[in-house]
């Protein structure tokens, strides 16, 4: 008892300390007195005074950030792209590179397209954890290349391809890459390619833990996918059958296209539960959505056991086919009530609101939102979104707007910016719908390390979690 009532001393002791930690890290890009971008920590402290001519927030330890070339001379209110003696264009901010926490370059300002550099909270590939896109002309031709953030890796421009543009939670280890046409797989540390270019760029998935769905190059998709792990080994499938998901719960969902019915089979590729559904789905915290032979739709366990049979075709085609903080959803929001079971098939709790048009997927802190369509709602389109949560609770009424971009995204730091219909101002909301602080007619950001832009056009703000103003700009 002693020996733990120290550890909790040391560690309140250790609490000043931790939080002190933070500042002096370099985090969100700025614009200083001099016109020119540098950049803020977490307590609005200027740490890289201004210097480049656009700048990117951190990402871990990097950042993007713009140069002219040296000698070179921006017009006076010029408009659009430049073009460079050596026939590259330029953007009006300058050629693209990449700099440390010191705000000395890694990579050379030499690169004129980027992913991500004006996408807002888009990252490729999560926000510390992901790659930079690089583009560009070598020796005449389009080529493209990486940055591992994570690492400190940049490829150079050596592939045809590199598709990361759509990636959230990109694979730690591999990228997938073209050359020739055909997809393969390139370590994001060293940029070897670890599995060959030999798949189909079009038909072809990530990997999802140690699998990966691909098609074999000028196949199409009646001929299926198969399963390769990350050595690029083929998981051996049974004779006629194809892959439909990768491994969830270490069962993968297979297709035996001569009797037209879906199983599944492990990692070893023996057959654990036969094919005999109309159609299956992966399995999720323990059990998978399949439409038997009947017709009906049912949830089954790893061993192939009917846990229950419930839905009708139309609630369940159209629901969510899985199950989410232990609860699994029968029904649609435009077909009567939404009725939420627990893993046995019991009711736990059901939706029965006027004019429910949508839900979202409960979020890590157990929140979700509904959409409702009404005339009360004429001044936004007819649409309004509330906040429920997983014991069923109503938390709000629908007096929010959540953008479709942001309908899936998490609570960020606890917080979650959103729009107020009635006023048009937007601000930070908790878990249990409460503003952080009052509304303002700007366009608030995700907050990272305790603090948040809001755009308040001409100027930008930082404000910490109760809304104190750290730092300011004119944009």
């Amino acid at each position: 008892m002693k020996r733990m009532l120290i550890i909790v001393l040391l560690t309140l002791c250790l609490l000043p300390c931790l939080v002190l930690a933070e500042e002096g890290k370099p985090l969100y890009a700025v614009k200083d007195e001099n016109g020119l971008w540098g950049y803020i920590d977490c307590k609005g402290n200027l740490l890289i005074p201004g210097t480049f001519t656009w700048a990117g927030d951190f990402r871990d330890g990097y950042a993007l950030a713009c140069q002219f070339p040296q000698g070179f001379t921006p017009e006076e209110n010029h408009v659009g792209t430049y073009n460079l003696p050596d026939g590259r264009w330029m953007p009006p901010e300058g050629l693209f590179g990449i700099i440390d926490t010191t705000g000395q370059w890694v990579v050379p300002p030499e690169y004129n397209d980027v992913l991500s550099s004006d996408e807002g909270s888009s990252y490729a590939g999560g926000r510390d954890t992901g790659v930079y896109w690089f583009a560009g002309i070598v020796d005449g031709k389009y080529k493209q290349g990486f940055f591992d953030i994570p690492s400190g890796f940049f490829s150079g421009l050596i592939y045809d391809g590199v598709d990361i543009e759509f990636y959230f939670d990109m694979d730690p280890e591999l990228i997938n890459v073209t050359m020739d046409g055909k997809l393969g797989f390139a370590s994001r540390t060293t940029g070897e390619i670890v599995i060959p270019c030999q798949y189909s760029p079009d038909d072809s998935r990530d990997f999802s833990g140690d699998y990966c769905m691909v098609m074999p190059y000028e196949t199409t998709v009646a001929d299926g996918w198969i399963l390769i792990d990350r050595q690029g080994r083929e998981v051996p499938l049974p004779e006629n059958c194809y892959a439909v998901s990768t491994f969830y719960d270490g069962l993968a969902v297979i297709w035996d296209s001569v009797r037209d019915l879906c199983g599944y089979i492990d990692t070893t590729g023996n057959v654990v539960i036969e094919p005999q559904y109309q159609w299956a789905y992966a399995f999720s915290e323990g059990l998978a959505c399949v439409r038997l032979q009947t017709g009906e739709w049912a949830m089954i366990a790893p061993d192939g056991k009917i846990v229950f049979v419930r839905w009708d075709e139309a609630n369940a085609h159209n629901s969510s086919m899985y199950c989410s903080h232990g609860l699994i959803r029968c029904g649609t929001p435009d077909n009567g009530p939404v009725v939420f079971l627990n893993k046995t098939g019991e009711e736990v709790f059901r939706l029965e609101i006027e004019g429910l048009a949508g839900l979202s997927d409960f979020k890590e802190n157990g929140a979700a939102f509904y959409e409702v369509h009404s005339d009360r709602l004429a001044d936004n389109g007819g649409y309004g979104d509330g906040l429920f949560n997983d014991k069923g609770e109503i938390l709000t009424p629908p007096v929010f707007w959540v953008e479709d971009a942001e309908w899936d995204a998490e609570f960020s730091e606890g917080l979650f910016p959103i729009w107020e219909i009635a006023t048009g101002k937007m601000c930070y909301i908790d878990e249990r719908g409460q503003w952080a602080f009052p509304p303002v007619n700007g366009y608030c950001w995700e907050f990272r390390d305790g603090l948040a832009w809001i755009d308040l056009y001409p100027d930008v703000v930082f404000v910490d979690r109760k809304g104190n103003e750290l730092y300011r700009f004119t944009q």
